[in-house]
């Protein structure tokens, strides 16, 4: 499972989010990459990480300029309410 998140991963990375196909409701393919991967992280269950991220994603995609950014600013931000949600269980 791993290795086959990594080659995802990889696929995702050599092209800018900008040029991914979109999936439903214009979600990259990355953002999901990124969801199985923190989920797998955390050992948290993948549809909380996925409504946590894409939550995030639609607020950050209000400024965005730069869509490989977002990705970026979405992942921190979710692993950092990830992290705040260990400590306070």
């Amino acid at each position: 499972m791993e290795q086959v998140l990594k080659e995802e991963e990889r696929r995702s990375a050599s092209r800018p989010a900008s040029e991914a196909p979109a999936t439903t409701h214009g979600h990259p393919p990355a953002g999901e990459v990124a969801i199985s991967r923190i989920a797998a992280q955390y050992n948290a269950p993948r549809e909380r990480v996925a409504w946590i991220f894409w939550n995030v994603w639609d607020e950050f995609l209000v400024d965005a300029t730069i869509p490989d950014y977002l990705l970026i600013l979405t992942e921190r931000r979710v692993t950092k309410a990830l992290r705040r949600r260990q400590h306070t269980a």
